[in-house]
């Protein structure tokens, strides 16, 4: 070939090649970031996800199911998160569709039925609102979470009642009020229920304000707009802030009650029952090996955090006591329908595994939650 021809032939490549160097660098800084980070977040996960290869602790989660070899067997398709989509003012919840043993419904239900609207004359409709404990995170199946559980206690004690789950993990009080006033509150309820509390307490010792806050979805959500708005020179300002020391337990009770005010409003005469949840750092219940070990670890991790930053070593027992004090007496204060489950699971043994990790059940938990809100739930239906 000709020197002419290897110049003709260098001057057509140039252009391919600085097309192929100009998509490699706009992958790595644009595409690339983008598609990790919906990767990282857009999976759904299962409790067998969590244990990955640890197969001992693997057979420690096992142990908190009425059948261990089946659960130790299942673990692999026990939802513990589904993937999110965004909603209007809610900022997130669950995806429609089925994943693993999780059906979502297109109104973001755990439930496979459709909510029909207008509500059939005969139908009474019971809504349990929360986080990952009212989703069911952990759950062996459909008909093993809390509201599956309660909706079976209803009908054992002779009323009918329709149960749907209407949670999303990781949602604090705040979620639960803007679920009920724009959503739960336009579904004809008859009665509603959140199971609150443990994540206003979690947030609140990371330093997130609840009412001025991102979760981890709505986190999520945010770096792909950020990402998005970086790539075409317009990088969004994140006007949320996070503390560096845990907020002061009245102020987070401050924040819940608020949050329940706002969401009793909106039901009118429709009752709203609060239950606040059994948290692992609550519990008076005496624990398993396997339960002390695991909140053993939690104090170890605050231990190291304090050898860090050269501070105290937070007290989580101390601080969720607190702050679930303050819920409590907030309720009292505004008269709303409550129920404390802090204490749930005091009567039990230690043989009875009750505790995945520091506020998730197996269906062992689940249906002991469910049958201490059942009585509650009938009074104020009847």
């Amino acid at each position: 070939m000709s020197s002419k021809a290897h110049l003709r032939l260098v001057f057509a490549l140039v252009p391919l090649i600085l097309i192929g160097v100009g998509y490699g660098a706009g992958y790595l800084t644009a595409a690339y970031p983008t598609s990790r980070q919906i990767q990282r977040r857009a999976a759904a996960r299962t409790l067998g996800s969590i244990a990955a290869d640890d197969a001992e602790r693997r057979a420690a989660f096992s142990q908190a199911y009425f059948d261990p070899t089946q659960a130790l067997a299942e673990l692999d398709a026990y939802s513990w998160s589904v993937p999110t989509t965004p909603a209007p003012f809610l900022n997130y919840v669950p995806q429609p569709g089925s994943w693993d043993n999780a059906e979502i419904n297109a109104q973001g239900l755990r439930d496979a039925r459709p909510l029909t609207l207008p509500k059939p004359p005969e139908a009474r409709r019971v809504f349990l609102v929360g986080g990952s404990t009212a989703y069911g995170s952990g759950a062996p199946s459909q008909d093993r979470t809390i509201g599956a559980y309660l909706e079976r206690a209803l009908k054992d004690a002779g009323v009918a009642a329709e149960v749907w789950t209407f949670a999303s993990p990781a949602w604090t009080s705040t979620h639960e009020r803007i679920a009920i006033v724009n959503r739960v509150s336009e579904w004809e309820p008859d009665l509603v229920v959140t199971l609150s509390g443990a994540n206003d307490t979690y947030w609140s010792q990371y330093g997130h304000d609840t009412l001025w806050a991102r979760t981890y979805e709505d986190a999520h959500f945010y770096a792909l707009l950020d990402q998005a708005y970086t790539s075409a020179g317009q990088p969004l300002i994140d006007v949320t802030q996070v503390r560096p020391d845990p907020y002061d337990p009245a102020e987070v009770a401050r924040r819940f009650r608020k949050n329940v005010t706002l969401a009793r409003a909106a039901l009118g005469e429709v009752p709203l029952l609060v239950a606040l949840q059994p948290a692992l750092a609550l519990s008076k219940k005496p624990l398993s090996a396997r339960e002390q070990a695991a909140l053993d670890a939690k104090r170890a991790e605050f231990e190291r955090r304090a050898v860090r930053d050269g501070g105290e070593v937070f007290d989580e027992p101390a601080y969720w006591a607190a702050c679930f004090d303050g819920f409590a007496a907030a309720l009292a204060e505004r008269e709303v329908q409550a129920l404390d489950l802090r204490g749930v699971f005091d009567e039990r043994s230690a043989d009875d595994e009750v505790f995945l990790d520091a506020m998730h059940f197996g269906d062992r938990g689940n249906q002991w939650i469910a049958a201490a809100l059942a009585p509650r739930v009938v009074d104020l239906l009847e």
